[in-house]
């Protein structure tokens, strides 16, 4: 099973392969020619949690990359949420201890 080469075809443009090696006639150089849509992967599997380093179509990593970018954004309005909380509760001291001078019965002050 390890001897089994697999082909990818390109779902947008029929019957070509994502990428391949060619044998140049003129330079006698084997040439490899990749389509741009096939990109190189490394990070680590937001579902898993394995190390990814690997080759794909990009139409192929695009569910992958929307449920990581959904997660981001959902923990980014989650720290937001928390600033704002802690924010309101940090203002709502400072306006209470600037303005209490002001709300000072009088009669206390003499004596």
């Amino acid at each position: 099973m390890d001897n089994i080469k697999v082909v990818t075809f390109c779902p947008v443009r029929e019957g070509l392969k994502c990428s391949e090696v060619k044998f140049n006639q003129e330079t006698k150089e084997a040439e490899q020619h990749r389509c741009n849509w096939y990109t190189k992967m490394v990070g680590v599997d937001p579902q898993t949690g394995d190390n990814v380093d690997t080759w794909k179509c990009n139409l192929s990593w695009m569910p992958i990359l929307l449920v990581e970018n959904s997660a981001q954004q959902i923990r980014t309005g989650a720290a937001i949420e928390s600033l704002r909380d802690e924010s309101i509760k940090r203002q709502d001291v400072l306006i209470k201890n600037s303005l209490s001078p002001l709300f000072i019965d009088p009669k206390l002050l003499i004596r």
